[in-house]
């Protein structure tokens, strides 16, 4: 009886633990080839290089961990070649790679391609994201690039422009109101 159990369950474990290479990581997420560094600009929403600050994951229980509620990161923005200009960018990515999400890491620096939602900035796993320390031909042919300016209000100091185009929309507004109330007012009844 136990061999007849030993061979039974020994084969069919050797089995699983052959069927296993070691040493390499398997994804779901299946992938074309990766295009030229202009060709994924031209498609991408944003390219930006920066550094993650902040990464939100979905939860902490096994349950939160295998839903599929995005990943929320915030970078520092060192240097932007297309999509917004802004020293801070927030993307989303799935979160795991078997979904096609990237794997970012806190305080990492990337090479970020990401497309454009009309919410979202979303970053995939078959994007041309890279760190930014293997990301030498993307730089080479994307060129400099440019150095965003400090977001106004961010810092915690008041921007006054926006109110100001406001108050200069509304102020045409408000002079036509009150010539039609004190025409009303002036007309006899």
């Amino acid at each position: 009886m136990f061999r007849f159990l030993r061979q039974s369950v020994a084969a069919p474990l050797l089995a699983l633990l052959v069927s296993f290479p070691s040493g390499s990581v398997a994804h779901a997420c299946s992938c074309a080839p990766n295009e030229p560094p202009t060709a994924a600009l031209d498609r991408a929403g944003a390219v930006f290089a920066g550094r993650v600050a902040v990464l939100e994951q979905p939860g902490g229980t096994l349950i939160d961990v295998m839903s599929m509620e995005p990943m929320t990161l915030r970078f520092d923005v060192d240097r932007t070649w297309k999509g917004p200009i802004s020293r801070s960018l927030t993307v989303k990515t799935a979160p795991n790679g078997a979904v096609c999400g990237y794997a970012f890491q806190t305080s990492e620096e990337y090479l970020v391609y990401a497309l454009a939602t009309e919410a979202d900035l979303w970053v995939s796993l078959c994007s041309r994201t890279i760190p930014l320390a293997q990301a030498a031909e993307d730089l080479a042919a994307l060129g400099p690039g440019e150095v965003p300016s400090e977001d106004p209000g961010v810092d915690g100091s008041l921007d006054l422009a926006a109110p100001a185009v406001i108050l200069a929309g509304l102020l045409p507004v408000a002079a036509v109101s009150a010539g039609i109330i004190v025409k009303r007012r002036r007309a006899p009844a």
